[in-house]
This record gives C-alpha cells, structure tokens and sequence, in this order.
C-alpha cells in the first residue's frame, strides 16, 4: 500500500514529536500531541478511555523501563480523508530482563488522528511487541 502524500507529513511530524517525548520520557509534552477523549490500547493495557489513563496505566509504566525508543519512519504508511488521519509504523526499543540484561523490544504501532483546529491529535493509539518478543521490561538495574 501507498502511503497517501496528501496527509503523509501531519502523520510523520506527530510520530516523529511522540517518539520524542517515549524516549526522553516528556510525558507533558506527549500529552500535548493526544485527545483527552483517547481510546487506546498497549503493550501495559487492554484498554483505556482517556488521556489520564493512558498516562498513568501505559506510558509511566513502559516508559521509564526502556532505552533507546525510535520509530522507523521509513517504513511509515499513512492515509486518511478530511480531518482523519490514520499512520502504522513499526518501532525499536531497548527492554531489561529481570537482571537487568538488555534486549531487543520491537513492536508496531498505529495512530488515528483528528484534526481539532489547527491541532491533529490522537484519538486512538495501538502500540504492541511484535510476536515472541518478551512481555515485560524491568528497567536498568
């Protein structure tokens, strides 16, 4: 599938600004870049219905036990109509055994995005491990 040009950029630049704030652990700024409405699922959570949970059951639990998140972006696919927008785009990161030995936690993720005002943010966000890649990080020791 062709990514859709027309929405390509509003897709990357919010993948791009939320990889950001995963990696240097900028809860506020990511807060900026979702709806307060989101519905979303995790790698942490089967489900959760706003900003608040999200942050508070997903992101302060993952976040902070990583390294090294990125999405590759080069293998972002986006496409969308009017005020919606949808992107999927795999991501690496670095999880921690028990023992704090580090390895690979590639996933996948997928965003939709809504346009409120000039703003595009998200209104639902999908981040799993990719299949056999251990469920839980334990941080550096």
């Amino acid at each position: 599938m062709q990514s859709d040009t027309q929405y390509y950029h509003v897709v990357y630049k919010w993948f791009s600004e939320f990889g950001v704030c995963c990696k240097s652990r900028d809860f506020s700024a990511a807060r900026k870049l979702v709806s307060p409405q989101v519905c979303s699922f995790g790698t942490k959570v089967d489900l959760v219905t706003s900003l608040n949970e999200l942050e508070e059951q997903q992101w302060k639990n993952i976040w902070p036990l990583m390294e090294e998140f990125e999405f590759l972006l080069k293998k972002l696919i986006v496409s969308g109509q009017g005020d919606f927008v949808w992107g999927i785009t795999p991501w690496h990161s670095v999880g921690f055994d028990a023992d704090g030995n580090p390895f690979n936690r590639p996933g996948r993720a997928t965003v939709i995005l809504q346009k409120f005002e000039e703003n595009w943010l998200a209104v639902h966000t999908h981040f799993s491990l990719l299949p056999g890649t251990p469920y839980k990080t334990f941080g550096k020791t």
